[in-house]
């Protein structure tokens, strides 16, 4: 059964440092607020790329994939909407009913 919580929000046109403090902040979160294990977390910066290729399209197509199959829930960062592929990911929770936390 699919119980994990994938981590969305703006990766693109930020620093590396910037993503990963973002992120983290989120895991934080979703542990002390919703008391969820880091185990049942998704968080896109550690997921590969389609074939390794380091571009938008292949990251999208691998997290969509792994939101789809592993995950039943969709934390939102608040830069959300200021992502294309955060506001996809949006969609398709939305479309497949998944319970949304507004982070």
């Amino acid at each position: 059964m699919r119980k994990r919580v994938y981590i969305s929000g703006k990766i693109s046109d930020l620093s590396i440092s910037d993503r990963k403090r973002n992120f983290l902040h989120a895991e934080i979160f979703l542990m002390q607020e919703h008391d969820i294990h880091p185990k049942n977390m998704v968080n896109p910066l550690n997921i590969m790329p389609l074939f390794g290729i380091d571009n938008w399209y292949c990251h999208m197509i691998v997290d969509i994939i792994v939101l789809v199959l592993f995950c039943n829930q969709i934390a939102l960062q608040p830069n959300w909407v200021d992502s294309r592929g955060a506001r996809i990911e949006k969609r398709i929770a939305d479309f497949l009913n998944y319970k949304v936390i507004e982070l």
